[in-house]
Parts: structure tokens; sequence; C-alpha cells
């Protein structure tokens, strides 16, 4: 007999009851295939990742804390060192591109504003657990037009995006996933991920969050 395969774990960790029991159900609603443990602080968290269960990622909720604050900061880097191949996410308030790109400096894997929809965020943890990195782009781009003319004003190194290309760029602006934008475009996964794959090899980068960085570059010389 094959022995049982062990359900990951997201160990999501709040301070709050009340923010910390909501949460922590949308996230059991959304990904039905992982097992959500709520904790309230980070000592609890760092026991559950000595466990016998496969963390798949530890979410913490900084509430109005900025990741600009060295201490924010500072504790963010420590907990990302402790916690070594285990990807860290965070949910956060502050929705400024600077806290975003500070986050992600800091080894920190998803950057979740809480101005995201429910949806979103289940898409965003589920990426980050399957080795993504994430950032909505609407944060990172920092409200910057992102339509033809802007577009065609940007010189990248491969060439221009097609009109497809754009309509993918503006729904991965909105934090959308690929299941989303297809459904939106009403196009199939494979082909959105064929765009978002070319889009990469235009940029030179290699995962969605490259494309972010790379892109806000282009918007600032453009």
């Amino acid at each position: 007999m094959k022995p049982m395969e062990r359900i990951p774990t997201v160990v999501f960790i709040d301070g709050r009851s009340l923010t910390r029991d909501s949460i922590a159900q949308c996230l059991r609603a959304g990904l039905v295939n992982f097992q959500i443990v709520a904790v309230a602080d980070l000592d609890t968290a760092i026991e559950q990742a000595r466990s016998n269960e496969p963390v798949a990622l530890f979410l913490l909720n900084i509430g109005s804390a900025s990741v600009d604050r060295a201490a924010v900061a500072e504790q963010l880097a420590e907990l990302v060192a402790q916690l070594g191949d285990t990807p860290l996410a965070v949910l956060a308030e502050d929705d400024s591109p600077e806290a975003a790109m500070a986050a992600l400096r800091l080894g920190v894997r998803g950057y979740l504003p809480t101005s995201l929809k429910a949806s979103v965020v289940v898409e965003a943890v589920r990426l980050v657990c399957a080795g993504e990195l994430y950032a909505p782009l609407g944060v990172l781009l920092s409200g910057r037009r992102l339509d033809g003319d802007s577009l065609e004003a940007s010189r990248q190194p491969s060439g221009r995006f097609p009109p497809r290309q754009v309509e993918i760029l503006g729904c991965l602006r909105k934090g959308m996933a690929n299941k989303q934008i297809a459904s939106e475009l009403g196009v199939s996964e494979g082909t959105v991920k064929v765009h978002i794959r070319r889009i990469m090899q235009k940029l030179e980068v290699a995962n969605r969050t490259q494309i972010v960085v790379r892109t806000q570059e282009l918007f600032e010389r453009a």
C-alpha cells in the first residue's frame, strides 16, 4: 500500500483574531488542496515549520506596518533567513510601489495588498506556493497608463507589443492569474501562457514579477 500523500500547508500569521479567522476562512474556501493553519504569532509559525507537515508557504499579515520602516524590514529579512527554502508572502495595507519593491528585495516571495479581491489573493497564494514571485502590476506601475500608445512609445530591445499582449499586460496589471486572464479575453490558458512567455522573451526576464520591474523601467525611460 502506498503511503498517503501529505497535504501541503499554508501557515497564515495574524495577531488579530477577527482578520485571522476571516482571511483563513477565505483561504480554506479557495485552496481546497491545501491545509490552512492560522496562528497568532511568529514563534508558533516557526514551530509549525519544524513539525512533520510540509509547509508550502508562510503568509504574514503585517497590517498597517510599512516595509519602508527599518524595524519591519529587519524583521522580514530575519524571518526569510529563518525559513530557508520555504517561501514567505506578506499581506499589507500599504499598496505603494515602494513597499512592494522593498519587500521583494528582502526575499519576500509575494506582496499582497489588502486592497486586492479575495479571489486574487487566493490565486496569488497559489502562484507563490508553485514557486512564482507575486506582486500586482497595478501596485508596481502605480497608475501608469498601459495602453497601446504608451507601449508604442516605449522602446524595448526586442520589438513592440502586439494588441493581444497589450491586453494581457493590462490584465496582469490588475493582478489577474492566467485562468482569470483566459476567461476575461476568451482564450485558453495555454494561449495566455504562450503570450506571457513571449513577453518575457521580449523584455529579457524570467518571471511575472520581473515583467513588472522591467516594464516600470521602460516607462521611466519613455
